[in-house]
């Protein structure tokens, strides 16, 4: 079975757009008018600016991968599929942390998600470069999967410790890649 590839990336446009959407909607304006009110939405709007840029991150290595894509395999649409479903996640991930910033479980969500779509768009760029009939086929991308989840397992693991590393993580992880800075 094959899939359109314009209507997958479509699809995955409007998934990521409603998805960005949802999370602006749990912003809340500051009540009252004084600086002390806006401190209180501080926290929801670092954990917003995150998953936001995050995001468009991903969505920027998606149109990458789609970008040498000639066809969407019967797979390639699952983990795409798959990818867009755990990213929906997200919303509920950085509402919790932006409203628990302190606790562990809102952290190890957040890290969770980071981890999962790591492992999903590394799954799916492989996915992407497999071709049925060359006998030489892509090995499994262990490596993409480590160079884009292991700062998530660092925080992870730290998160159970330290107040607010899931949200420092996430800031350090959009610079990361806004600026194409690796770390290994």
């Amino acid at each position: 079975m094959v899939f359109n590839k314009q209507r997958v990336e479509a699809l995955t446009d409007a998934i990521l757009a409603i998805i960005m959407t949802i999370m602006i909607l749990e912003v809340h304006i500051p009540i009252g008018d004084s600086f002390h009110a806006l401190t209180k939405s501080f926290i929801p709007m670092i954990a917003f600016t995150i998953s936001f840029f995050s995001l468009v991150n991903l969505w920027m290595g998606h149109h990458e991968i789609f970008k040498h894509v000639k066809v969407v395999s019967y797979s390639v649409f699952w983990i795409n599929m798959i990818l867009l479903f755990w990213l929906s996640m997200l919303q509920v991930a950085t509402a919790w942390v932006a409203e628990y910033p302190r606790s562990v479980i809102p952290q190890v969500l957040f890290c969770l998600v980071g981890i999962g779509w790591a492992f999903l768009i590394s799954l799916l760029s492989w996915q992407t470069k497999l071709v049925p009939e060359s006998t030489i086929q892509p090995k499994f991308p262990w490596h993409d999967i480590w160079r884009l989840s292991y700062l998530w397992l660092i925080g992870l693991v730290l998160s159970l410790f330290l107040p607010y590393v899931a949200l420092l993580l996430g800031i350090i992880t959009v610079f990361r890649a806004a600026f194409r800075l690796n770390f290994v």
